[in-house]
């Protein structure tokens, strides 16, 4: 990523690190409340499209989410949806139980915690 295209989402990047910070490990069902996360796109995962990590994400959150885990600032890790039960959410699409390919869409239940935050990288 270019430095005029980090420049633009420099907020966003910082609230997701916040929220990050200020938690072990959180859903997208709490990041979902950062202004700026909420949009139309779908995070689904590498090499999979039918594999929906999360739904109604806005491009630029996607954006930081992408490079801060291609930094590793950041990573995802297989959770259940009772996690998510317990902040609130509850799916709309039928729950992935593996990792695999999909003919049809699929929610991955997923956390995000930091990996580690190097000087210059948050």
């Amino acid at each position: 990523m270019t430095d005029n295209k980090n420049a633009p989402n420099a907020e966003l990047r910082q609230r997701i690190l916040d929220v990050l910070k200020a938690h072990e490990e959180v859903s997208f069902a709490k990041l979902a409340d950062i202004p700026g996360f909420a949009g139309d796109q779908d995070l689904v995962a590498p090499e999979f499209a039918n594999l929906v990590l999360w739904r109604g994400l806005s491009q630029a959150a996607i954006d930081e989410l992408e490079a801060l885990e291609d930094d590793e600032v950041i990573r995802f890790a297989r959770t259940d949806a009772k996690r998510y039960a317990e902040d609130g959410f509850t799916p709309t699409l039928p729950v992935a139980l593996r990792v695999s390919k999909y003919r049809t869409p699929s929610w991955l239940p997923v956390v995000v915690s930091l990996w580690r935050v190097t000087e210059g990288k948050a």
